[in-house]
């Protein structure tokens, strides 16, 4: 049940970096199948990625330590946005400027830098919202 949660969790977070990249990231999905459904079947799969990462660690027998599930979910999120775009071919990345406060704009110049920043901006949202819910 709590790799479910984690799933969703994670799934939500997609969610809402993609709203914040709009302009950069468009979710082109499975053809056959509608954009909101396609946007769900690459948040699950995003998930899925973000819940291995403790059984990474685990497997390189490194402790799961925040800042060790912090520097292997970039690694990870970097992989799941990398495979996404130039094997499975599910999103589509682009060049943009991004507003995340009012005043403060980000210019990304071209797709790998995209994702560099894509996967570093979902990693700390996804760590933080982990260990957010697992605080108590």
């Amino acid at each position: 049940m709590k790799k479910f949660f984690v799933v969703l969790l994670n799934m939500l977070v997609f969610f809402f970096v993609m709203n914040i990249f709009a302009p950069t990231i468009q979710v082109k999905g499975i053809p056959g199948f509608t954009q909101n459904i396609n946007s769900i079947l690459v948040g699950l799969l995003y998930g899925f990625f973000m819940m291995l990462v403790p059984n990474i660690l685990k497997f390189f027998k490194l402790g799961v330590q925040t800042s060790a599930i912090y520097l292997m979910s970039v690694l990870v999120s970097f992989i799941f946005f990398f495979a996404s775009k130039y094997l499975l071919n599910l999103i589509n990345l682009g060049q943009g400027n991004i507003t995340i406060i009012p005043g403060m704009t980000i210019t990304l110049l071209d797709q790998t830098v995209t994702i560099v920043f894509l996967s570093i901006f979902t990693s700390i949202f996804s760590v933080s919202m982990i260990k957010l819910s697992s605080s108590k």
